[in-house]
This record gives structure tokens, C-alpha cells and sequence, in this order.
């Protein structure tokens, strides 16, 4: 949604307002927003990486029997059902649904698949990125005793689709991005479409890893850091210098971020 893809999101419907859940059909929707609850913290429950689109709790969605912006709340309600003579739970979602017998709220929606019309050339996929900013983290927090900056808090993590142009674009617009590194940024060829990964630490910009979304998994689809914040870059270049890294990363996805740090100065 904020690189302006339309999703369908396919979803079956059920009644709960009585005793046991009605089941009401198929249905598709367009997904047309969302909404980032500010005051709820991020978690990284079972992923071991703080995401900042963890704190979504609404999506809305143009839904033709209700109409344009009809909310969807992700309050994880669960609702349990018959499945080849077996009770099993499944999580589901709110919706706008009403009719004369059923009032709004009592209509759930447990989703089933989402449907994502791409550019044929953007190959790397968003597990791929995540996946290596995973690894990457594990490495920050597996010496954050030396990254005195962080304290106690965790980086939360900000990755999706976006364009060159856009990056660029912010980049030149803002007057607090001066200096050599962001020029050399705003002159350096990128292709069209990136993955950005953006790691903040309590609400501030530390540091941006663009990647190219398309090469091949196979390829060397990171492209380079922007820095933010000189102080944590020149500690992270300080520690991946340390042989131990090169002998333990060399063979995971996180080694070219890591490199990149090795070999650039300050």
C-alpha cells in the first residue's frame, strides 16, 4: 500500500451472533489504507525483529456491499469452527457488514489469501529482504553492549517497495541532508524499483539499507547504507572491522551490509 500497489484481499465471511458461527460466503475486497497505531508499541513476538508495521491495527477497504474507506480492525477475535468433524480456532477480523437481521460488528472476516500485482522485474521478494535485516539485527544485538547508543531500546524496523525517485527526492528536498554523502547518493545510478529497510531508534533516523528489487536472489542486490547518524555508523564500522566477523558472516545474507561498513570510511 505505500508504494500505491492495490491488493484484493479474498476473505469468507461469518455471523457470529449467536451461539455458534454462520458461515456466509466468499468475498473480495480492495484494499485502500491503513492505520498505525502510535501509542502501541512494536513487537517482535516470534520474529526476534521489531517491525514497525506491527503497530498496524486497521485496514480499509473499498468493499462493494458496504462501500469506500469500509474498516477492517485487526483485534485478532477468534472464532471457532467445524472442520472435518474437528474444532479448530481461527483468528479473524472485524468489518462494516450489517444487515436487517445482523447488526454491525457481528459479520467477521477470516482472510484466506492476498492477491499483489507487481512490475514483472521486481524479483526479490519481500521475505528475502526481511530476512537478511533479520540476520542483521541479530548481529547489532549480539553486540550491543558495545553500541552504547542504543541503551536499553530496540531498533524498529521500517521495510517496503519504493522508487529511486522518491528517495532521491526526499533526500534533496530536506534541508538537514547535507554534505558529501547524500550527493554522492543523489548522483549515483539506481535502478527504478528499491526495497528500503530503515532502522529507527525511538522514532529517529539511524541508518537506511536500499536494495535492489531487480536483481536475483542470487545477485548482489544490496546497494548501500545512508547514514543518518554518524556515531552509530562509525561504531558499527569500528566493530565489523574485527576479523571474527568476516570468518562467522562471510556466508549469510547479512556479509555485503557487513562489508559494505568494512570498507567504507568515514
Amino acid at each position: 500500500m505505500r508504494f500505491g500497489i492495490p491488493l484484493i484481499l479474498g476473505i469468507d465471511l461469518y455471523d457470529t451472533s449467536g451461539s455458534k458461527s454462520n458461515y456466509l460466503g466468499k468475498h473480495a475486497v480492495a484494499v485502500s489504507g491503513y492505520r498505525l497505531e502510535s501509542d502501541q508499541p512494536a513487537n517482535d513476538e516470534n520474529e526476534n525483529l521489531v517491525l514497525v508495521s506491527s503497530k498496524i491495527n486497521k485496514i480499509y477497504v473499498h468493499d462493494d456491499q458496504v462501500g469506500p474507506f469500509s474498516r477492517m480492525v485487526l483485534d485478532n477475535q477468534r472464532i471457532e469452527l467445524v472442520e472435518n468433524d474437528s474444532l479448530k480456532c481461527f483468528i479473524s477480523m472485524s468489518t462494516s457488514w450489517k444487515t436487517e437481521e445482523i447488526k454491525m460488528g457481528n459479520i467477521r472476516a477470516i482472510p484466506q489469501i492476498i492477491l499483489v500485482p507487481l512490475y514483472h522485474k521486481i524479483r526479490i521478494p519481500f521475505e528475502t529482504v526481511h530476512e537478511t535485516i533479520k540476520y542483521f539485527n541479530a548481529v547489532i544485538e549480539g553486540v550491543d553492549e558495545k553500541v552504547p547508543i542504543l541503551g536499553n531500546e530496540k531498533i524498529e524496523w521500517d521495510i517496503y517497495l519504493t522508487e529511486v525517485s522518491k528517495i532521491k527526492s526526499e533526500i534533496f528536498t530536506s534541508e538537514q541532508y547535507a554534505g558529501n554523502h547524500f550527493k554522492n547518493i543523489l548522483l549515483k545510478n539506481m535502478p527504478r524499483f528499491i526495497w528500503r529497510a530503515t532502522a529507527l531508534l525511538k522514532q529517529n533516523l539511524l541508518i537506511d539499507f536500499l536494495f535492489d528489487a531487480t536483481d536475483i536472489e542470487q545477485g548482489e542486490y544490496f546497494i548501500l547504507a545512508i547514514e543518518y547518524n554518524k556515531n552509530f555508523s562509525s561504531i558499527l564500522r569500528e566493530i565489523f572491522r574485527e576479523d571474527i566477523f568476516e570468518k562467522t558472516l562471510k556466508s549469510t545474507t547479512a556479509w555485503k551490509i557487513i562489508q559494505w561498513f568494512r570498507e567504507k570510511s568515514d
